[in-house]
């Protein structure tokens, strides 16, 4: 009996069995978690870049998804129920992801929701959400350095190159001049303007409109993280199999509604001088007379987006340079210029424009390109620097004609005597479109419209228009013009309204009579802007209605003044 309580005493205070080697540990379940570590990787890591494309607080939501994974894995380590804590791992790191998705999807447009069938099937493939895309090259890109960007590798990546791709070949294949991206609500309105005309082109989702701009902005080099400040940069673009070059000034602001992106394009066949602008041949020769005088001042007047800075640009070019020492002034310079010292006054600093204006005097130019000539303290100093030092000046201001600039510069001075003695020539103008050469459509003007054109003792009159109808091929498909894309205008020239100072009307001015003035500018020779349109109609180069257009905008300008 005693041996029996011995042996069942040592039986109650048996130790359990050492586990044999790799008994603490399960093979198969630390492959189980392994596996689940790689099934979460993949996704968190694309949370982190749709947050960042779609601007969505990555900081926060990196913060969020890493927690849910930490804490999945902790409660998986130390629940001393396998089971359970691979539910609670699946609960946290995989929810957090899954809360991710449904947010991110009540921002974006149905054909981009990840949880979308579709979409979520093509995510797991490793391809983009949404429709299949082709990847080519149709715009060559380079920067200041002439660095050319790569096509990016991530699929993500590669949905903005080609985007912005498709965009700027159509840009340069339309001509267009300007190029907006703004935000408009969910979405991103594009704009273009096309000779001078600004057309819809399209929208985009609201996502890939913000990721575009973050993707031009990163190969222009600017600072991804600011979204408020305005930045600006340069690239050089060139379209594939196309011998042009052109200059994409880019531009990018905030707004209360987004971020927006503005290009201008900038082309080398763009430096005309004044024989390319639109002058008469009636009014080529006394311009030219002009701008060979020792001194004086020449006027160039016009309202917004009239062409003012290329006008006194291509004067500039149709001089010496390297006789003549030019000087120009200028508060936004539109492209370099050759042989010119251009000086760029900077808005805001201590010195206003006339005294900048003053300082460069002070080196001496023989000719100064003043743009623009804004109020009475300027307009004085270059009447100063005109009638003082024997300066040549031209100088560009805001007029509805030639007799208001006349008018504001005489006003300014308060002396129409220095007005008189000093102006050589006063031109006005504003721009409109040029007939395509290619499809412009003659025809024959009705007896009323020429009556009213005081054209009515004129024969065998032949207007020119855009097509009328929509050109197409044998099979009745449509045909779209390759010259103007179907737009009916090729480019832009301007129409000037020109008065050439001479001895009768210099002594009007210094009556300071407008009456007077504008009696002698008339016997001088002054054509109104609407008569110089006229000859253009005539000529073939433009449209009555395009005249009409333009005047209705005018008309429509002025009274916002």
């Amino acid at each position: 009996m005693l041996e029996n309580l011995i042996l069942g005493q040592e039986a109650a205070v048996r130790l359990p069995e050492i586990p044999g080697e790799g008994g603490f540990f399960s093979l198969a379940k630390i492959i189980v978690m392994l596996v689940f570590i790689f099934l979460w990787a993949p996704p968190a890591g694309w949370c982190a870049r749709d947050a960042k494309r779609l601007s969505i607080n990555q900081f926060m939501w990196g913060c969020v998804i890493l927690s849910g994974g930490v804490l999945g894995w902790f409660f998986w380590f130390f629940v001393p129920i396998y089971a359970v804590g691979l539910l609670f791992n699946i609960l946290l790191a995989f929810g957090v992801i899954v809360a991710y998705a449904v947010y991110r999807d009540t921002l974006v447009n149905d054909d981009e929701r990840i949880l979308k069938p579709s979409n979520l099937l093509a995510a797991i493939k490793g391809e983009s959400a949404g429709a299949s895309f082709e990847v080519v090259e149709k715009v060559r890109l380079a920067n200041s350095a002439g660095r050319e960007p790569k096509i990016p590798e991530d699929p993500e990546e590669q949905k903005y190159y080609q985007a912005f791709q498709d965009l700027m070949f159509d840009v340069l294949w339309r001509r267009a001049e300007e190029l907006f991206v703004q935000p408009a609500g969910e979405t991103m309105k594009i704009l273009f303007r096309i000779d001078g005309v600004i057309a819809e082109y399209g929208h985009w989702d609201r996502a890939l409109g913000q990721s575009v701009i973050q993707y031009v902005k990163t190969i222009c080099g600017l600072d991804v993280n600011e979204h408020r400040q305005p930045q600006k940069s340069k690239l050089m673009a060139q379209q594939v199999h196309v011998d042009r070059k052109v200059t994409l000034d880019i531009e990018t602001a905030g707004s209360r509604a987004g971020e927006k992106l503005v290009i201008r394009i900038r082309a080398e066949e763009a430096k005309f001088t004044v024989t390319d602008i639109g002058f008469s041949d009636e009014q080529i020769a006394k311009v030219q007379s002009s701008i060979d005088a020792k001194k004086g001042l020449v006027l160039i007047s016009g309202m917004g987006h009239a062409g003012l800075t290329s006008t006194i640009y291509a004067i500039g070019r149709s001089m010496d340079a390297f006789v003549q020492n030019i000087h120009s002034v200028e508060t936004k310079p539109l492209m370099e210029l050759d042989n010119i010292t251009q000086n760029i006054y900077e808005a805001g600093s201590d010195k206003s424009f006339a005294r900048y204006l003053q300082t460069i005097s002070r080196r001496e130019p023989d000719i100064l390109l003043v743009d623009p000539c804004k109020d009475a303290e300027t307009a004085k100093m270059i009447v100063q620097l005109v009638s003082g030092k024997n300066k040549k000046v031209f100088t560009t201001l805001h007029a509805t004609n030639t007799l208001t600039a006349l008018g504001r510069m005489m006003k300014w001075n308060e002396s129409p005597e220095q007005v008189a003695d000093t102006v050589l020539a006063v031109m006005f103008q504003r721009l409109v479109r040029k007939l395509c050469p290619a499809c412009r459509e003659a025809y024959k003007p009705n007896p009323e419209t020429l009556r009213k054109m005081n054209l009515s003792s004129r024969e065998n009159v032949t207007f020119y228009r855009p097509p009328s109808q929509q050109m197409v091929d044998k099979k009745g498909n449509p045909i779209v013009c390759a010259t103007c894309q179907g737009s009916g205008y090729v480019g832009r020239t301007a129409v000037f309204e020109t008065m050439f100072i001479d001895d009768n009307l210099r002594e009007a001015i210094r009556s300071g009579e407008g009456r007077a003035i504008k009696s002698a500018a008339r016997k001088s020779g002054l054509k109104y802007w609407d008569e110089s349109a006229l000859e253009k109609v005539l000529a073939g180069i433009t449209s009555v209605q395009e005249i009409i257009r333009v005047s209705k905008e005018a008309q429509m300008a002025i009274k916002k003044d």
